[in-house]
């Protein structure tokens, strides 16, 4: 509900004025299914990966453009 919200009032604001990409950082390692289920449902696209924290935790760094 209010991610969706969020991303929904985001996407709609940024593609209308800006047209700029869209970034996020998803864990990967440990995994968060949930959420790249969710990007994924919004067109993230994986643009490269992250270790983090002297490779103790691994994310999905991703993007989204304007139509």
């Amino acid at each position: 509900g209010f991610a969706a919200a969020l991303y929904d009032d985001l996407l709609r604001s940024v593609c209308e004025k800006e047209k700029v990409p869209i970034t996020c950082e998803i864990d990967i390692m440990p995994a968060n299914p949930h959420s790249l289920s969710f990007h994924d449902g919004y067109g993230f696209v994986e643009v490269g990966k992250q270790w983090l924290y002297d490779g103790k935790k691994q994310v999905s760094l991703r993007e989204r453009r304007c139509p």
